[in-house]
């Protein structure tokens, strides 16, 4: 123990003869000589000693003895590659003067194989090195790198600054190999790597190893950029790349078409992206196909685009695919490929729904709906197998959708999508015979939704679906609550609370009635009233029913409806005294049970009807003024009841001098019992009834059906007014959103630009409708009057007035 700590004491030293056996060590090691574990040892020792020796250091002198002999070491290896190389090319120049090149090539590489062999060497050499004189660079170099130590040698290099062994070596081999030889490398590397393009067979290993060494130079210590690698090989690779594919592309497009040009592009992208892998260094990877790609495809967007239009028309997948994954990289490469898809969609999607909006047939809702979706799902897949789902596509694809499900004949007509989707909805969720599976009824609804999604004036939607949700959850035609709660909840999902609160106080209101109604018949049992028919109501709040209060016609109660209709009164407005009720009687309905008939028929009627056919439960004959002074309906009114009546002659027309007469055996005819057949029957009967006419109960009234339901279609003119006064209700309503999310907007901001406020009120606007900018200034200027707003003067800013 004693010893081993006094050898690692500072104590005098001959440099001289240490140096000496250390020189001899470092030699064996540059030329990967076995050096024994014990030599290894004593070296690593001995320049221990050299670098706290006694009484002065020699750490300078063995570092630039050091590099004296690495110096000499890397001149001697290019002296002998030089002489190599100078005899193959005497050897190339001896077979060509004979005209032997193809017989008996000689072989050009012999330097880089030369340089390969050497580099290899020295590379390890240095490896060794720099673990021997790891207390050197550790305690010496790195101590003084930074600092104003400088190189003193005979070489006059005195600007150099200390390096570690391995930085050493490296800027040795850079300066006294690489750069005497860097235009025969580099010129032979290209040449290698174009033989390789041309399918001749090279050494892989050597040429990456040649081209790594460049970059090897500048790693140690350096943190920019290979600054050596960039100058001396990349720059000239990437020309030659450049010229090699310019002239290949050229040669490509003579001899073949677009389809099989992108077929063999695409092979050669791959060779190539295996080849820079094998090859080159990742850092360059991205800068030569970018080469690669602007040589073979971007000089020739022009090209792919008058080829695109074809194959997008054709839809031919596998062409579509390659252009796809050779454009994708290229700025700007997809908008090509992106117009045509989107224009494709459109045209075909346009095509088919001017058809079924042009058309009469019965079924042209469920056809309407059914053809977008199968558009909007073909070409869905289409963009997931041939794009791979790529989001320009599928951005595509949305506008394509928007426009077609939102295309109207006349631009100054409202959309028809709209009502054509609530109505799909009302029929989907409405009870019939038809009625589909919940597995079946989930996906419609969802594919419901797909389509909601492309519809600009959802305002108009909300309208048209509130009407239907409230006929069907009045009238109990809901297939189930889970159905119409799941369909709000996906309108909500895509526009937000408050689009559907009102469809939400809707089913709220419903089920607050039925435990309303449960107490109503408790009273009525505790009070022992009974009243003459089964009754139900309800309570509607008047802000969330598309219900107008203004009653279509006056109308006398039946006397058989008065008791309930008090009882009822009298029991709500003791529980909510200040409340009034409006009763709404065009939209209540009922069940008349035919007892005078040889077969008992349950048919649903409105309250309009069964008050005109009670009016026959004691007569069997009544004239058109008795049966209006009975019911005080107005002539609108009652021509269309009493019509539905005669059309499925339960009420027959008792009138000789009219040849509508029909008061024969003919009547036991069977009755129409769809909405669709009434109408058609209805084209057959006159517009209206003469004051004169008397009518009849058919006594021998028959029907195949012994439940059934009497529609009353309103007329087209009634269509109409409230098709115009839907349209100017959507118009008042989005005056007033509008100035809503104005106010919003300036009470938040406080002053907003005009531009900026136009922008931020479209964005709020956006999911319900699409507002124009006219619309936006009068609803400011509205407000500017109503003083929520003020403008600066002589400038475009607003600011909110508290």
């Amino acid at each position: 123990m004693t010893t081993e700590t006094s050898n690692l004491r500072p104590q005098p030293v001959d440099f001289n003869i240490v140096w000496q056996t250390i020189r001899g060590t470092i030699n064996k090691i540059l030329c990967l000589s076995y050096v024994s574990k014990d030599e290894w040892g004593d070296r690593f020792h001995d320049i221990y000693k050299l670098c706290i020796a006694h009484p002065e250091s020699y750490s300078d002198r063995t570092y630039h003895e050091t590099r004296k002999l690495l110096e000499s070491h890397v001149k001697m290896i290019y002296a002998v590659s030089f002489v190599l190389f100078c005899l193959s090319n005497l050897k190339y120049i001896f077979s060509f003067v004979f005209q032997s090149v193809k017989e008996n090539p000689s072989n050009m590489n012999d330097l880089l194989n030369i340089y390969y062999e050497k580099w290899q060497t020295y590379q390890q050499a240095i490896e060794y090195l720099t673990l021997l004189y790891i207390y050197l660079n550790t305690q010496y170099v790195r101590k003084f790198r930074h600092g104003n130590n400088e190189l003193g040698d005979d070489n006059n290099r005195s600007n150099e600054k200390l390096m570690e062994i391995n930085e050493l070596g490296a800027h040795l081999w850079k300066m006294e190999m690489i750069m005497p030889l860097k235009d025969n490398l580099v010129r032979l590397l290209l040449q290698a790597i174009n033989d390789d393009r041309c399918g001749k067979p090279q050494n892989h290993n050597v040429i990456s190893t040649v081209i790594n060494s460049f970059i090897l130079m500048e790693r140690f210590g350096n943190k920019n950029k290979p600054v050596l690698y960039r100058e001396l090989f990349e720059e000239p690779f990437l020309i030659a790349t450049s010229t090699y594919y310019s002239h290949e592309a050229r040669l490509l497009l003579q001899n073949n078409d677009c389809s099989n040009y992108l077929e063999k592009v695409l092979t050669i992208m791959n060779v190539e992206k295996d080849r820079l892998y094998k090859l080159i260094p990742n850092e360059s990877h991205q800068r030569v196909i970018e080469v690669v790609e602007k040589c073979m495809l971007g000089d020739y967007l022009d090209f792919f685009q008058n080829e695109c239009r074809l194959m997008v028309k054709n839809e031919i997948s596998r062409d579509l695919r390659n252009m796809y994954l050779l454009l994708k990289s290229i700025e700007s490469g997809l908008k090509i490929m992106v117009d045509q898809v989107e224009l494709h969609i459109k045209e075909k999607g346009l095509e088919v729904i001017k058809c079924i909006i042009n058309s009469k047939d019965d079924n042209h809702i469920q056809t309407f709906i059914e053809e977008i979706l199968k558009v909007y799902y073909h070409y869905l897949h289409l963009i997931e197998n041939i794009f791979s789902g790529d989001k320009i596509f599928m951005s595509a694809l949305d506008r394509a959708c928007t426009a077609i499900i939102n295309y109207r004949e006349n631009t100054k007509q409202p959309c028809r999508s709209p009502e054509i989707l609530s109505r799909y909805c009302d029929n989907l969720l409405k009870k019939s015979a038809k009625n589909s599976s919940e597995k079946e009824m989930e996906t419609k609804i969802t594919e419901a939704i797909i389509i909601f999604k492309y519809i600009s004036d959802k305002d108009i939607f909300q309208k048209c679906y509130s009407k239907m949700l409230a006929k069907r959850l009045i009238h109990s035609q809901c297939i189930s609550m889970e159905n119409e709660e799941c369909m709000i909840q996906k309108i909500k999902s895509v526009c937000g609370y408050e689009f559907t609160s009102k469809l939400q106080r809707m089913f709220t209101d419903v089920k607050v009635c039925d435990d309303f109604m449960v107490g109503f018949q408790t009273h009525l049992e505790n009070s022992n009233i009974k009243l003459p028919m089964s009754f139900s109501a309800y309570i509607l709040q008047a802000c969330a029913w598309p219900f107008s209060q203004t009653p279509v016609s006056n109308f006398n109660i039946p006397l058989i409806f008065e008791k309930a209709v008090h009882e009822f009164e009298h029991f709500y407005l003791n529980k909510f005294n200040g409340r009034k009720l409006n009763w709404i009687f065009n939209v209540s309905q009922g069940e008349v049970k035919f007892l005078y008939t040889k077969k008992l028929y349950q048919i649903t009627m409105n309250t309009f009807q069964i008050a005109i056919i009670l009016l026959f439960e004691n007569v069997d004959e009544l004239s058109y003024e008795e049966i209006q002074q009975s019911t005080s309906l107005n002539d609108e009114q009652l021509q269309r009841h009493l019509q539905s009546f005669t059309d499925l002659k339960i009420l027959l027309l008792n009138n000789p001098s009219s040849p509508l007469s029909s008061a024969s055996s003919s009547s036991s005819s069977s009755v129409a019992s769809t909405s669709i057949q009434a109408n058609r029957q209805q084209q057959s009967q006159p517009e209206s009834f003469p004051k004169s006419t008397r009518f009849l109960l058919n006594k021998n009234f028959a029907s195949k059906r012994m439940k059934f339901k009497i529609n009353v279609p309103p007329p087209k003119e009634v269509q109409q007014k409230e098709a115009e006064q839907q349209n100017a209700s959507v118009e008042e309503d989005r005056k007033m959103f509008l100035q809503a999310a104005i106010v919003r907007i300036m009470k938040t901001r406080k002053r907003l630009r005009h531009n900026a406020l136009i922008e931020e009120v479209i964005n709020q606007a956006k999911q319900r409708f699409n507002p124009n900018v006219p619309m936006i200034k009068k609803a400011i200027d509205s407000l500017i009057e109503k003083q929520y707003i003020d403008r600066y003067e002589n400038t475009d800013e607003y600011h909110y007035m508290a």
